[in-house]
């Protein structure tokens, strides 16, 4: 079992030195490596000469038995696939193994964008009466005005801002970095929180851009609960979420007519096909207005 563990570490060591791997993703592929050497051990299989194609399927009934989605487990095949490239790198025996691995399908559900006045509705729900609340609300302006991660966000410095050229630099997967404009909106309450809630905050511990009331940068986790908070005070009909307002970033520009190569290059994809799924959203929305305001669009009495 050591030697397979031992496999595992290195594994994840390259993705983190070589591929330069975010702490995120590296913490997935730990714990989904973590269940499945646990299952290899439990099934007296812990041993990297027994990991092929047979024992992955197994792997994949036991979480489908569990009631596992069919997207996590098409992500641990994945991460399972990867793994195996490494450790037969050098065997054409596991080359083979990696290839007879069937990689399940991924369920592609549309992304969850909210109109661009229930977004407002959300930003606006946020008082700024507080540094604290002063800092909230230039991370929500920051969020939709920019499509940033949520990690991009909360590790973003203080260097990492462009004034004169209004645009921000966001460091994405796989440590790769893109330049992101940041709209006037945005800015104005970036200038605010930096020059009246910032130097409140700030103890000298950091050059990140958001910072808490100890001075450190803020997490993800509170910025979850900055936006469930806002949420929570429009009270919108949809599930609010950090990753919310990168759908609505994406959706509102194809919308108002963006390129999109131009979109593509914003989020950070490097497979324009993952873009493409926002004008299917965009497709969808036209069709509804279509329907509900031809007349033509639909008969009222198909049977007349």
């Amino acid at each position: 079992m050591g030697a397979l563990n031992d496999l595992i570490d290195d594994f994840l060591a390259s993705l983190d030195v070589e591929k330069g791997y975010s702490r995120n993703t590296l913490d997935a592929y730990a714990r989904d490596l973590a269940d499945f050497s646990a299952f290899l051990e439990e099934k007296g299989l812990a041993d990297i000469s027994r990991v092929d194609a047979e024992s992955v399927s197994l792997f994949n009934q036991r979480l489908r038995s569990k009631g596992v989605s069919q997207n996590t487990v098409a992500r641990k095949v994945a991460c399972i696939r990867s793994f195996m490239k490494f450790a037969f790198r050098d065997s054409a025996r596991g080359s083979q193994a990696v290839e007879d691995v069937e990689r399940p399908r991924v369920r592609r559900g549309l992304p969850r964008a909210l109109p661009e006045n229930e977004v407002a509705r959300v930003i606006d729900a946020m008082p700024a009466d507080t540094p604290v609340r002063i800092r909230d609300r230039a991370m929500l302006e920051l969020l939709y005005s920019s499509g940033m991660r949520a990690s991009e966000l909360t590790g973003a410095r203080l260097s990492d801002l462009n004034w004169s050229e209004g645009h921000i630099r966001c460091v994405g997967k796989g440590s790769k970095s893109r330049v992101v404009p940041v709209g006037s909106k945005a800015l104005q309450w970036l200038k605010r929180y930096l020059e009246e809630a910032r130097p409140a905050l700030d103890s000298g511990k950091s050059d990140r851009l958001f910072i808490n009331t100890r001075g450190t940068p803020v997490s993800r986790s509170t910025l979850w609960r900055v936006v469930d908070k806002a949420a929570a005070g429009a009270d919108p009909a949809n599930h609010v979420s950090p990753h919310t307002f990168r759908h609505s970033f994406a959706t509102h520009l194809l919308e108002h007519g963006a390129d999109l190569r131009a979109v593509q290059e914003m989020l950070g994809h490097v497979d324009i096909s993952t873009t493409q799924i926002y004008t299917r959203v965009t497709s969808s929305r036209l069709r509804s207005v279509y329907e509900q305001h031809h007349p033509r669009a639909r008969l009222d009495n198909p049977d007349e």
